[in-house]
């Protein structure tokens, strides 16, 4: 359906620009395209997410694979939220408490954040320097749990 309309659209000899704002960043269309370069691609700012309540908040969305998380996390803004946690889901049902356990990572609520989103995985986020780790075996881990079907993207401009 995605590539009918696409076509559609390359079939309609009188249009010599085609303009589609708020797209989102993973998209298919660069890779269905024979000349991608001719895409004029920016990046805007979206919607920013901000978690408040880390307690009340990771239970609220389902997890690609079961498993356990503890990490350690900082909010200067919400102190609440600062200290170790572990998560522990079954993919549908999460439940999230504080621990003295030994954290596998360690990081800032901003990234956090981006995780819980799926606007980037913990492989990438310790690549980029957004978090510590304690143990590599754990971003795999990290990488696989948190895993969403798509990016975040918001094509509403309010």
């Amino acid at each position: 359906m995605y590539q009918a309309a696409w076509q559609h659209l390359r079939n309609l000899d009188l249009a010599d620009i085609i303009v589609w704002g708020r797209v989102p960043e993973d998209d298919p269309l660069p890779h269905i395209l024979a000349e991608p370069r001719m895409l004029n691609v920016t990046v805007r700012d979206g919607i920013m997410g901000r978690i408040v309540d880390v307690e009340a908040a990771l239970p609220l969305r389902p997890y690609a694979e079961e498993g356990t998380l503890v990490f350690d996390l900082q909010d200067d803004l919400c102190t609440w939220n600062t200290g170790r946690w572990k998560m522990q889901t079954t993919g549908l049902e999460t439940t999230i408490s504080r621990t003295k356990e030994q954290p596998e990572l360690s990081l800032p609520v901003t990234t956090l954040a981006a995780l819980t989103f799926g606007y980037l995985n913990a492989t990438q986020a310790a690549r980029m320097g957004k978090l510590d780790t304690y143990d590599n075996n754990a971003l795999i881990r990290w990488d696989t749990i948190m895993r969403t079907s798509y990016r975040p993207a918001c094509s509403d401009i309010f």
